[in-house]
């Protein structure tokens, strides 16, 4: 599978587990592939560190996907334009991606990098520090600089979410690791703003629909 096959399924269970959210509680089942949405993001965003040519670059389009995404986001989960609860998954992503640039310092300033685990817990953002510093283990087991393997931190990554949220179907994200075992390293079709504009965009069309028919 290329890059853009996973991303192709991520964004599928993502719809779904949000579809599930929103409009379907009592399916459980649309939630639980909705867990493979996030272990797949975190190691394409590990991959994506590893292979970009400008990381500075990457780090200001997560930002700004952050904020642009913040408004639907919040109205999704929380029916108003803005509130400080939680902040979307963009934001998430873009931590993991600045922990693993400070990572890539080298020496003593490598102790940055614990810097965005801390706002992730602070600033609420999706999945917290786990999720902050899943994304940074990923690329540490990538580079094979670390002795855990990819498989080890997505498993370890769901086993503690599911003890801290007290929700066992979290560990279904385990089940990323199928389409992972594929990954062959290539990039496939370059959608890439596509798929940066799915994530405000469906969260925007699923909250408009949900107001008309409540």
């Amino acid at each position: 599978m290329t890059t853009f096959s996973l991303k192709i399924l991520a964004v599928v269970f993502m719809t779904l587990d949000h579809l599930g959210l929103l409009f379907f509680p009592q399916a459980l089942w649309l939630r639980v592939l909705g867990r493979l949405a996030f272990p797949i993001f975190a190691f394409l965003i590990a991959e994506s560190c590893r292979k970009t040519r400008n990381s500075d670059a990457f780090l200001r389009r997560l930002l700004f996907w952050g904020f642009i995404s913040e408004i639907p986001f919040d109205l999704f989960c929380f029916g108003v334009p803005l509130s400080p609860d939680a902040q979307n998954i963009f934001f998430t992503l873009f931590l993991g991606a600045l922990s693993i640039r400070l990572w890539q310092l080298r020496g003593n300033r490598r102790l940055l990098s614990l810097l965005p685990l801390a706002a992730g817990q602070l600033l609420a953002v999706d999945y917290g520090m786990i999720g902050v510093l899943t994304i940074l283990l990923l690329y540490l087991s990538l580079e094979r600089k670390e002795p855990v393997s990819a498989a080890g931190v997505i498993a370890i990554n769901c086993g503690l979410l599911s003890f801290l949220y007290a929700w066992p179907v979290q560990l279904a994200g385990i089940l990323a690791l199928i389409p992972l075992r594929f990954y062959n390293g290539r990039r496939g079709k370059n959608w890439k703003y596509s798929f940066y504009l799915f994530y405000p965009l469906h969260l925007l069309a699923f909250w408009l629909i949900f107001q008309l028919i409540r």
